[in-house]
């Protein structure tokens, strides 16, 4: 295959790659697996990229300054106008700590890292990420940062280990591929100074964190792919393709079965990546003009779909975020399907006016296109620079400081997080509840994470009004459990496993008849809704530990501590964790409030809180598990907090009046003080 020669299949092929994505942050069902589209366009870059500098180099033609040149003229201008374009929307929707937030990720696109930005702020797969106008500019940045870094790495090959070229990028494919596996389940608190020094939790079908999904590390081989098919057509690895038409629909199909049958709860990137990406592979290497794929791809509207592919990336992220600001997350098909419509007319516009012409040297010169590009940046960065220093502000009407003040969680500190509360010396290692100054026996206690620390207020409000005392303790990211050890690395200042013993004796001295156990269970047992952000427990003392473990050793826990409580006659009372919403209550407050009428908007408000449906599959498992528990052991009261927080299958995050929630998760003063009435039968 000539290197040089147009390949209109090519096309074809990125409308296969784009359409999966679009329907995917549609919410369409059948595109659950829509994601991998970007593995697809990831394998043609680095197909096309070194396919752009192999003859060069062996004909010692290739400038890396007009790569640089001809990549800027191929990504930037668009791009640039897109994050320009946005920003007044994002002014006129976006609340003031939405729209700062915004401003940081602009500035990280320019610079070519927004995969580093959003590593270290979202999950891919999370569900605020729906309101994300730039998330899919990680996968540019990825790119970008191939292209800035492979044509060096070929220039130096080239130079000094010509021969050695296969060799090498199949090592470093390879590096990266176990990388993409295993990265995710690496974690710093598996390095110990003792033998076997390094405890890999390598469960093979784990949940990846973000880390491996938007960083380069792990993504490389895919790039890396297309480039070694490069390699081989102009080695002519690929002359006799007898079995074309066979090898190219294998290719469709395992692209194909991947956009169906993937979905956000398998490990990604890793060894289910190849599917996509070696259906990608056999698609290039054996389409030719006599398959009966080369046809379809190369059908003229596909072709042209392919043509503005890019265009149609770069604008249907933001259009449907910030219509999911404005309209509520909850769009419907004719909705979503009214908003690809719209981005794919702004996508034909946009291909036609601006990514044709910059992309011309005879219409754009090389100094008229980096003075446009560098007003463009400079432009950009004056408004950045207005807005964070509040110079321009957000459209959108502050909430009144009445509501805003409910947003706002217990800062009671006496009683979690403690440091050394374990230790059995340490004689300040929880707080009072109720009136410290009556002379009463302590008639219960609260253990947990800090979920138990948002409950301080009910719990001391119905001491008080009880004129009964208790006690409140525990460790953030601890369950509290006998037993039950936290896998973190600072294990020393804040033991849960001798925590939990430590509060037993105190039980078991004092005669204690009740305890509440509180935390946020989902956390040692699924992590979040995308699954991760998971804290992985262990009954040992030992740091290897991973979420079937995790999940194993919580429910241990909990049943040796059920045996060890009703062996003293003590009630446990389990309290479900609140439902989890998706969003953070400022912004839904925020896009919830009528300003015209001063008044929040209560559909908006239940629109963006959290299904019942959705939080209880999230809790699916610690559920079953507690109910079967509950036949078996007779102290065992479970308080469910969904039949507080939710009707007609929405958990609402507060009313027109206060917030349930200080964040996602953790209940408010408001919230807490809600369950006043409802938690008093649970107390003595």
């Amino acid at each position: 295959m000539n290197t040089k020669v147009y390949l209109p299949f090519i096309d074809g092929l990125r409308a296969l790659a784009v359409l999966p994505v679009v329907f995917f942050h549609a919410n369409f069902k059948l595109f659950e697996g829509g994601f991998v589209g970007v593995d697809v366009f990831f394998v043609i870059s680095g197909f096309l990229i070194t396919r752009l500098i192999i003859d060069d180099l062996e004909n010692n033609k290739f400038s890396l300054s007009n790569f640089y040149l001809r990549r800027a003229r191929r990504i930037l201008p668009i791009l640039f106008f897109i994050i320009f374009f946005s920003i007044f929307f994002a002014i006129a929707l976006m609340n003031s700590d939405q729209l700062k937030l915004y401003i940081n990720q602009i500035i990280s696109v320019i610079f070519f890292i927004s995969n580093f930005f959003f590593w270290q702020n979202t999950g891919y797969f999370d569900p605020s990420t729906e309101i994300q106008p730039l998330l899919h500019t990680w996968s540019l940045a990825v790119e970008e940062q191939f292209y800035i870094f492979f044509p060096l790495f070929l220039m130096i090959v080239y130079k000094f280990f010509k021969k050695k070229i296969f060799f090498l990028i199949i090592s470093f494919s390879l590096l990266s591929l176990i990388l993409s596996q295993i990265g995710g389940n690496f974690k710093s608190v598996n390095i110990s100074l003792s033998y076997p020094f390094f405890n890999l939790p390598f469960e093979f079908f784990w949940q990846a964190g973000s880390a491996n999904f938007y960083l380069p590390f792990g993504r490389a081989w895919e790039l890396l792919l297309g480039s070694l098919i490069s390699f081989s057509f102009k080695k002519s690895f690929f002359k006799k393709k007898k079995y074309s038409n066979f090898f190219s629909l294998a290719g469709l199909i395992l692209i194909l079965f991947s956009i169906f049958f993937y979905s956000q709860k398998i490990q990604y990137p890793s060894i289910y990546t190849l599917l996509p990406c070696i259906g990608t592979a056999l698609l290039i290497i054996y389409t030719d003009e006599k398959t009966f794929l080369f046809k379809i791809l190369t059908f003229k509207p596909i072709v042209q779909l392919g043509l503005i592919s890019y265009s149609f990336y770069l604008w249907h992220q933001p259009i449907f975020s910030f219509s999911r600001i404005y309209f509520g997350v909850d769009l419907s098909i004719l909705n979503s399907l009214f908003l690809i419509v719209l981005s794919l007319m702004f996508s034909i516009l946009s291909w036609r006016y601006i990514e044709q012409p910059f992309r011309q040297k005879k219409k754009i010169n090389n100094k008229s296109f980096l003075i446009n590009l560098l007003v463009f940046i400079l432009v950009i960065f004056a408004i950045t620079f207005l807005i964070k220093n509040n110079k321009i502000k957000s459209l959108q009407p502050e909430i009144p400081l009445s509501l805003k003040e409910t947003i706002k969680m217990s800062t009671f500190n006496d009683c979690i997080d403690i440091e050394y509360a374990h230790m059995e010396d340490n004689q300040n290692w929880f707080c009072i509840l109720g009136r410290k100054d009556i002379q009463k026996d302590i008639s219960f206690a609260v253990i947990g994470d800090s979920h138990a620390q948002s409950l301080f207020p009910l719990f001391n409000s119905l001491a008080n009004k009880k004129e009964i005392k208790g006690i409140l303790t525990g460790f953030s990211g601890c369950p509290g459990l006998i037993g039950v050890q936290s896998v973190r690395p600072d294990m020393q200042v804040k033991n849960c496993k001798l925590l939990a013993k430590k509060f037993y004796n105190f039980i078991k001295k004092n005669r204690i008849k009740k305890i509440f156990l509180v935390s946020r269970w989902t956390y040692y047992t699924d992590g979040e809704y995308n699954g991760k952000r998971l804290q992985h427990l262990s009954n040992n003392d030992t740091l290897f530990s991973n979420k079937q473990t995790s999940k194993k050793s919580l429910i241990n826990g909990l049943e040796n501590t059920l045996k060890k409580y009703q062996a003293l006659g003590t009630d446990v009372i389990f309290v479900h964790q609140a439902p989890m919403q998706i969003f953070d209550p400022y912004f839904i407050y925020s896009n919830s409030y009528d300003e015209k009428n001063k008044k929040i908007n209560s559909e908006k408000l239940k629109n963006y809180s959290v299904e019942l449906n959705k939080s209880l599959d999230l809790q699916k498992f610690i559920r079953l598990n507690t109910d079967n528990l509950k036949k078996i052991y007779f102290n065992f009261i479970t308080i469910d907090l969904n039949d507080f927080f939710c009707e007609n299958n929405k958990c609402l995050v507060g009313n027109d009046k206060a917030s349930y929630y200080a964040d996602d998760d953790h209940l408010s003063i408001q919230g807490a003080k809600f369950l006043i009435n409802k938690f008093e039968k649970f107390l003595p």
